[in-house]
């Protein structure tokens, strides 16, 4: 028993050293052999191996523009004054009223089909949970957004917690945006038979738990303070005034806490402003977890108690901000060029993944991007096959630059029997050889329409005067 936990605690930390090692840019060149050993890498592979490290500073870069601009939105969307612009003449009235106080709208990256408005999202103390997803660190909260519901399924949280999930994608494109979370039952705890078991339950929980890519916390205190049923009065006297002050300092401190160190085991939450020093920040956290602790023991739900959430997660790298009127985005634009025409594939923000390998036919497999999106009608997908990928079974297609140039593959469907790939499914892969990034940002131009490719110069013809 106690080799298996040594075991299964070393491939845990294998596996979050990894993890450590994929999130940070590299101290050296990779293509740089150690001393002794014979030299493997060609210069291919040395021009491939610092393409897909530009890439990686390019998708990290990105981000960080993202989550501040996010963040931005998020806290001022409140105080933003209405809109004097004229209305859209003949339309409904609902939609004029909602046009005067809309300036900015987030929208599928994909293909710019409205979700959702900046002050239709819910703030952090009305969030139930704290959610993340696979290729989307962060997401937004809201009750209601112009989303398709395509699947349902159970995510399990600490052993204990079964949330009732629904799929979200978008109604223009199919596009898989984020879930809903319909419904929260604590379950009986299975990890009652000592601490050993207790322990080795933790580890096999922290390993197998993800379903589907999507990450989720225990309920949020708060939240459950607010759906669950009040406490019994206390008979003592002064009952009630001890527990409203015991409620009150409970309350600080998570807050507190939130701010600057937010809740472990999932950071899907955009916070909104991190003023705190990191000391202050770890006592109030301390103050808050011990508090939570004893609140929770005292007021505990039972098991089998079944709560409603209502609640849509949509994560951040799916989405765009963009001007309500214009539908520029509010960021500039960095476009992805085929190599071959210049012709605008892609762009930087849709950058998802810089890790995958893909090759054409039987040349050898070359560094991949995975991105959310390419412009449509500058790309062409061919012949539909089945593919068995690193995550299972898939049906795949090539894509095609319409100059002719084969530049990446197609996610077409999922054949894995739980639909652990359903995340996946309309999305690409861009070969980082067959395209290049744009010297030059987009500030004024239709990311959904982008102009054609300029034309060569003329010739100038011989002996012309």
């Amino acid at each position: 028993m106690l080799g298996l936990r040594q075991l299964i605690n070393s491939v845990v930390q294998r596996l979050r050293e990894q993890e450590a090692h994929e999130t940070q840019p590299e101290a050296q060149d990779l293509a740089t052999p150690r001393q002794g050993l014979p030299r493997l890498l060609s210069e291919e592979d040395e021009r491939a191996s610092q393409a897909e490290g530009d890439m990686w500073n390019v998708m990290h870069d990105e981000d960080g523009r993202r989550e501040r601009l996010f963040r931005l939105e998020n806290a001022s969307a409140c105080f933003r004054q209405p809109s004097r612009a004229r209305t859209t003449p003949g339309a409904h009235i609902g939609f004029q009223m909602a046009q005067r106080s809309t300036a900015r709208v987030y929208c599928c990256a994909a293909c710019g089909a409205w979700l959702v408005r900046p002050q239709d999202l819910l703030s952090e103390s009305e969030q139930a949970v704290d959610m993340s997803l696979d290729d989307s660190e962060f997401t937004i909260c809201t009750e209601s957004a112009d989303v398709v519901e395509k699947h349902s399924y159970e995510v399990t949280a600490d052993g204990v917690w079964c949330y009732q999930v629904g799929g979200l994608r978008c109604r223009g494109c199919d596009a898989f945006l984020g879930v809903k979370i319909k419904s929260v039952e604590k379950k009986p705890d299975p990890r009652v038979d000592g601490e050993a078991s207790r322990t080795m339950y933790d580890i096999f929980n922290g390993l197998f738990r993800e379903s589907r890519g999507v990450r989720i916390s225990s309920p949020d205190q708060r939240w459950l303070r607010a759906v669950a049923p009040p406490p019994p009065p206390c008979a003592e006297v002064g009952g009630a005034a001890a527990a409203a002050e015991e409620m009150a300092v409970l309350e600080a401190a998570e807050a507190a806490a939130e701010v600057e160190a937010g809740r472990a085991g999932c950071s899907g939450r955009l916070t909104r402003s991190r003023g705190a020093s990191a000391a202050a920040a770890e006592q109030a956290a301390a103050a808050a977890r011990e508090a939570a602790r004893a609140q929770s023991e005292q007021h505990a739900p039972e098991p089998g108690t079944k709560y409603g959430v209502g609640q849509i997660f949509l994560g951040i790298r799916y989405l765009r901000l963009v001007d309500a009127r214009s539908m520029r985005p509010v960021l500039p634009l960095v476009p992805l060029l085929c190599r071959a025409c210049d012709r605008t594939l892609s762009y930087t923000d849709q950058l998802l993944c810089t890790k995958r390998r893909w090759g054409f036919g039987a040349g050898p497999p070359e560094n991949a991007c995975f991105t959310n999106s390419l412009v449509r009608g500058q790309f062409e997908a061919r012949g539909e096959y089945e593919e068995h990928l690193a995550q299972g079974l898939m049906d795949m297609a090539d894509v095609y630059c319409k100059c002719g140039k084969q530049v990446g593959y197609k996610f077409c469907g999922d054949k894995t029997p739980n639909g652990r790939n359903l995340n996946q499914v309309g999305r690409y892969g861009l070969v980082t050889s067959c395209v290049r990034r744009g010297s030059y940002q987009l500030a004024h131009v239709d990311p959904y329409n982008p102009p054609p490719p300029a034309a060569p110069p003329a010739a100038y013809p011989v002996g012309a005067a």
